[in-house]
């Protein structure tokens, strides 16, 4: 895909559609987002997770929730 984006998910049997960027390396952490849309609900959401570089093993995530 494009050098910004990993993937594009689309799940159609639940409405979902997400968009994955490429991990972005901070030192030994990688920050990654993840932004999605229910299409059903117009709902956006976007995620974000940080690992590190050597596995992606522990993980801290967030999700925040766009308001209408």
């Amino acid at each position: 895909m494009h050098r910004y984006v990993s993937k594009l998910l689309a799940v159609p049997t639940h409405g979902l559609l997400c968009l994955y960027s490429a991990k972005i390396p901070l030192g030994f952490l990688r920050l990654q987002f993840m932004a999605s849309l229910k299409c059903h609900s117009l709902q956006p959401s976007l995620d974000y997770r940080v690992t590190t570089k050597w596995s992606d093993g522990p993980r801290i995530k967030r999700k925040e929730r766009v308001r209408h």
